[in-house]
């Protein structure tokens, strides 16, 4: 197996001797003409591939959108605060305040001693 760069020349790397015994036959070890043509190109992309470009944009836009989704799941069913209701933003305050309320209480059952916890 050959290990391909840009900034270097091509490193041979060795096969083992013998496969492990969880590998069955030594297919594993093999690509297709096809899967090296694909790993090639992945290797080779450039900064001009306008379609690869565009699509890690939208894959970063993604991820984004989704953690403040996870932020405003957790506003809504841990703290009980709706972040799209406009009486939020024009009561930040108080909103500000039912946060800090709800930290102290997590703050104070955490200092309880376990033994005085009834089942």
């Amino acid at each position: 197996m050959i290990l391909l760069s840009r900034s270097r020349p091509a490193i041979p790397i060795p096969f083992p001797r013998s496969l492990p015994p969880h590998s069955g036959s030594g297919r594993a070890w093999r690509l297709t003409p096809e899967q090296k043509d694909a790993i090639e190109k992945w290797i080779n992309m450039s900064e001009s591939d306008k379609k690869g470009l565009i699509l890690l944009n939208v894959l970063v836009c993604i991820v984004f959108v989704g953690l403040a989704l996870a932020a405003s799941i957790l506003f809504i069913i841990h703290f009980e605060i709706n972040p799209f209701d406009m009486d939020t933003w024009r009561n930040l305050p108080q909103t500000l305040q039912k946060v800090s309320k709800s930290f102290n209480s997590m703050h104070l059952q955490t200092k309880r001693s376990p033994r005085s916890a009834e089942l």
